[in-house]
């Protein structure tokens, strides 16, 4: 049941990173179009509505990279949780025999 849990989490993280890597990469490429041809040949309204959606995706690309450290963060301290159990365990397990020093 546990696996199922982990590749559960593998495959979200990995939605997540996927759909945060196509917003920064389409925030990018509308960054260099809207550099070199949005400009001064597009009326105002077109200008704003192109960079309200430019804005749109680097702003979630952002959102969803705050988010994946987040999710990295909470699996590293539950992994340290783990091992710092199972190394309590395996010292608590060596007091009975020799000691090394």
């Amino acid at each position: 049941m546990e696996a199922v849990e982990q590749r559960r989490r593998r495959t979200a993280r990995r939605v997540v990173r996927r759909v945060g890597s196509i917003a920064i990469g389409t925030a990018l490429l509308m960054a260099l179009f809207g550099a070199y041809k949005v400009g001064s040949e597009v009326s105002t309204k077109v200008f704003y509505v192109y960079w309200t959606i430019f804005f749109v995706f680097l702003m979630s690309a952002i959102a969803l990279a705050m988010f994946d450290a987040l999710l990295t963060m909470v699996k590293f301290r539950k992994e340290r949780g783990k091992l710092q159990k199972t190394t309590i365990q395996e010292l608590a397990g060596k007091k009975d025999g020799p000691r090394q020093g």
